[in-house]
């Protein structure tokens, strides 16, 4: 066995187009209150106040976006994988790719349309044996990506892994 540095092969954050299903909602409300605020409101200020008040759910999908994107940060190294959450204070998960039982890929069809989804990694870790990473960009090369560093560490250390069955 030898001992290589360990790499950084990969690195994402939370993808603020994950919230563009919300947002394509909010954008419709908007548009529905907007035009039928026009017929049913009673002079051009309420249909102003009620516009406004329909702009809310899409400003909160928008900050909601841009928090995530912030908040929510992944590294794939040649050994580790890590999932750090948070703004102001950190939680960092990370598990050894050696430990690393099952991972699972989820897209629903808005998130096919953007080219995002969620990886779910199932390991025998103690502390962190499932590790969700939400809104990544270009999932199934991630996944590609993950399983690779998996198998070639597995590898370096000599393990072999049953055949699927």
């Amino acid at each position: 066995m030898t001992t290589e540095p360990e790499t950084t092969i990969w690195t994402g954050s939370y993808a603020t187009t994950a919230m563009a299903g919300l947002g394509v909602l909010a954008g419709v409300v908007w548009l529905a209150v907007t035009v039928f605020g026009w017929w049913l409101c009673d002079g051009w200020l309420a249909w102003l106040i009620a516009s406004a008040l329909a702009t809310v759910p899409a400003i909160v999908c928008w900050l909601v976006a841009q928090y995530r994107h912030l908040a929510l940060k992944y590294t794939l190294t040649s050994r580790l994988l890590i999932v750090e959450k948070g703004l102001l204070g950190r939680n960092r998960a990370r598990v050894a790719l050696l430990a690393v039982e099952d991972v699972d890929c989820r897209q629903t069809a808005m998130d096919r349309m953007f080219g995002i989804g969620k990886i779910k990694v199932l390991s025998n870790d103690r502390t962190d044996p499932t590790l969700s990473m939400a809104g990544v960009e270009d999932v199934q090369s991630v996944v590609g990506m993950l399983d690779q560093a998996c198998t070639e560490e597995r590898n370096r250390h000599g393990m072999v892994m049953p055949a699927a069955t």
